[in-house]
């Protein structure tokens, strides 16, 4: 079925949920996946053909966003109703402030100590304010960026972790974003060819 018509049947049903096959060596099944994911207003779901029957461990990338904390709070109701609970890994991929530690009077171990802590606190008080009590067993990890792009963090991150499943925020429900997911969600279905992707909109 052309993918056309599959946006059409979405949105005549206005499903809760789009799930879309991934064929491992198919380019053009990559573009209808993420096209799908783009344009159906519901939650999707992206399962590569040689995804893994295990949910062990779930990978939420965070950005501190209103996006994320809905995947975030989507990552917890799924574990929710798993017979063995998965680990939840919260990831947020930062950049080091563009400045001399000379300035600061810090010495640059100092200052990227500090620059990690004051990381780790918005951490700590996303995680407390977009979780109920007793939601924030959610192992929250941090990763420097050295070099451009985030979606490929992402992805190392998920394999050194043997991740199982992604789940990640959209942009949200209006025309024009809508014509985006987010670069980084766009890149990691993109290159993504073997876990699973929750894409929470």
């Amino acid at each position: 079925i052309p993918w056309g018509e599959l946006l059409k049947e979405a949105k005549a049903l206005t499903p809760v949920l789009v799930v879309i096959g991934q064929k491992r060596f198919d380019n053009s099944h990559g573009i209808l996946a993420k096209n799908l994911a783009r344009k159906v207003t519901s939650n999707a779901l992206v399962i590569p053909e040689q995804a893994r029957r295990s949910l062990r461990t779930i990978l939420v990338p965070v950005d501190f966003s209103a996006y994320s904390a809905r995947a975030l709070k989507a990552a917890v109701a799924i574990n929710k109703r798993l017979e063995e609970p998965a680990r939840i890994l919260a990831l947020n991929v930062y950049e080091m402030p563009n400045v001399s530690a000379y300035m600061m009077s810090k010495t640059e171990t100092e200052f990227r100590r500090m620059v990690e802590e004051d990381r780790m606190a918005a951490f700590d008080a996303f995680i407390a304010t977009h979780l109920s009590e007793g939601e924030e067993n959610v192992e929250q990890q941090l990763v420097e960026k050295d070099r451009p792009g985030i979606a490929h963090y992402v992805m190392d991150y998920a394999k050194e972790q043997d991740v199982d499943f992604i789940v990640m925020g959209a942009r949200g429900h209006s025309k024009v974003e809508l014509l985006l997911l987010g670069s980084v969600t766009e890149s990691v279905l993109a290159g993504n060819k073997h876990i699973p992707t929750l894409v929470v909109k």
